[in-house]
């Protein structure tokens, strides 16, 4: 991922007008993502999240919920209605086209590096040489050709990234934006990812608890 977009959306942080809690639906989100499991990169996100917290209204995600997402697929919602909601009996299909192509792509390293900024989350950085743009890049003609739904990621393109929490109040920022430029450089480590998983997760909580339908290896 090129640094200049983080750099970006850094920039947009530091300027920006307020922070406020994200919107979430009421219906089930179907995410492809990884999880994080090192022991000591999440000891020390956990003092991070206590330092945010602690100068502004946060809604930690708790260490069992950690995690990277690849590709947000869709709504599970047995009646579609729009182009971002699908059945859950198109599950399997999906988990079938999953298993084949990721086994073609290799795992990959991550660096968790330098502390940004959302409107809605502070997260750290996911410094990766690009290897979850490609994996999207894979598996995205395929899922257009089953009809998943497509998202675009507006100008700035595409961000990985690991959320600490979400903001619990709209308030004008300032006091985030200290916080956050203090741990900007912070480096919490490096992770080897070699599966992603497709998980379940009710919007009505958040990304706070996920469920997860399969794991699926890389090369």
């Amino acid at each position: 991922m090129p640094t200049s977009r983080y750099d970006a959306c850094w920039d947009e942080f530091i300027i920006g007008d307020h922070i406020s809690p994200p919107s979430f639906g009421e219906g089930v989100a179907l995410t492809l993502l990884f999880w994080l499991r090192d022991q000591a990169i999440i000891q020390r996100l956990a003092g991070l999240q206590r330092r945010v917290a602690s100068a502004v209204p946060l809604k930690v995600i708790p260490r069992e919920a950690l995690h990277i997402t690849v590709r947000y697929i869709g709504e599970l919602t047995n009646h579609p209605q729009r182009d971002s909601e699908l059945r859950p009996d198109r599950i399997p299909e999906l988990l079938a086209f999953l298993r084949t192509t990721l086994l073609d792509l290799p795992s990959f390293s991550v660096s968790l590096r330098r502390i940004n900024s959302f409107r809605v989350c502070p997260f750290a950085e996911v410094h990766d040489g690009g290897a979850i743009l490609r994996i999207r890049d894979a598996v995205e003609p395929g899922l257009r050709e089953m009809g998943f739904p497509h998202y675009e990621s507006g100008s700035r393109g595409f961000l990985p990234h690991l959320s600490l929490g979400y903001y619990g109040e709209v308030s004008d920022g300032a006091a985030a934006r200290q916080l956050v430029e203090g741990i900007r450089e912070t480096d919490l480590g490096q992770v080897q990812v070699n599966a992603l998983s497709l998980v379940k997760a009710p919007w009505t909580a958040g990304m706070y608890h996920l469920e997860a339908v399969e794991e699926l290896p890389l090369a």
